[in-house]
């Protein structure tokens, strides 16, 4: 009961944006990481009893986002029946998506190049006995590419291919350079489920998301919708990937609310 009151109260305190510096200088972030780190927070949603746990401070943010202000709320559909969650977050957005359908069964794939999300999301999976999700490593990028350097941070929440990894205020972060496979989501599709579409591709991949039509064509021919976090700091030209999301023949739907200030933008892409 004690774990569980220290690791709520470190995340409200993490929420309170003028403390971050003071917390940094004074080592209390990484204090906090390692204690969640090895006294994860374990949650359960009520409709489903699925469980995710939150093992970082970083992962109080993104439970923020998704499971209380709702940020996806407007993106399902009641008949979506499969996934692909593309920078995956610890297997947050899987667990909202089979919570809020409430099916169990939805076929999914979470994909991610830093390691330890990807051992979250395997943690995710065998822990709430999901035999229809799966997990794979690697990151996409331009065509042609089998390797690409990816940045993993002290905060996995911006980890990123190359170096353009953008804090939040007052928080300082420190990365190493890795060599990460590249992936083409239609092969991993195909292997895993088959020849049948994907309802939703959610993409949060800090800046690498102008590749997507670039590289991925394929895979979204066969996706009905996509929900893509386009970042400001992105040096592709914003305009170009709409065009040619537009070009596969997805629509532009409303973007969904952010935060006043936040670094992305969050698009809706349906079928024409």
């Amino acid at each position: 009961m004690m774990k569980t009151v220290l690791s709520n109260l470190i995340g409200f305190v993490d929420e309170m944006s003028l403390f971050h510096v003071f917390i940094n200088n004074l080592g209390v972030r990484a204090a906090a990481n390692k204690f969640l780190a090895a006294f994860p927070l374990i949650r359960t949603l009520k409709e489903t009893g699925i469980q995710y746990r939150i093992t970082s401070l970083d992962a109080f943010i993104v439970e923020k986002e998704i499971f209380t202000d709702g940020i996806y709320e407007a993106v399902f559909q009641d008949n979506c029946q499969s996934f692909l969650d593309l920078g995956s977050n610890n297997g947050f957005f899987t667990a909202w998506i089979l919570n809020h359908s409430r099916n169990r069964q939805m076929r999914g794939i979470m994909v991610d190049a830093n390691k330890a999300v990807l051992k979250e999301c395997q943690w995710f999976i065998g822990h709430n006995s999901l035999a229809n999700i799966h997990a794979a490593f690697g990151a996409i990028a331009q065509p042609g590419l089998s390797e690409v350097d990816f940045s993993v941070c002290s905060s996995s929440i911006v980890s990123a291919i190359g170096s353009d990894v953008k804090p939040r205020s007052g928080q300082e972060l420190r990365f190493h350079m890795e060599r990460v496979p590249t992936v083409d989501l239609e092969s991993i599709w195909i292997e895993k489920f088959g020849d049948i579409r994907c309802g939703i591709l959610k993409a949060d991949i800090e800046g690498a998301e102008a590749w997507l039509p670039q590289g991925q064509s394929r895979f979204l021919q066969r996706t009905d919708r996509v929900i893509v976090a386009w970042h400001t700091f992105n040096k592709t030209s914003e305009s170009d990937f709409v065009i040619a999301m537009q070009e596969l023949g997805f629509r532009t739907s409303p973007m969904l609310e952010r935060p006043t200030g936040a670094q992305e933008k969050v698009y809706l892409f349906t079928r024409s």
